[in-house]
């Protein structure tokens, strides 16, 4: 439809957003994540909503996005 292949695509996302598709995809799902901490919705449920596999997949993305567990972060 876009008449251009994936790689040139996601070179001229690179270029224009400063970061790769997948990356950026994580950033908005993180940030997703976040404003439900702020709901206090549980846990689990902020997993499923944001469709992470699991809890330690969100855990591992926490983690490397702000340096700190879930736990540590609220506080």
């Amino acid at each position: 439809m876009l008449f251009i292949s994936q790689s040139p695509l996601e070179k001229r996302f690179r270029q224009i957003v400063g970061t790769t598709p997948k990356k950026f995809a994580s950033i908005i799902r993180f940030n997703s994540v976040l404003e439900n901490l702020k709901e206090k919705k549980p846990f689990a449920v902020i997993c499923d909503e944001n469709n992470y596999f699991d809890q330690a997949h969100l855990i591992h993305d926490f983690k490397n996005f702000t340096g700190e567990t879930p736990d540590k972060f609220e506080k």
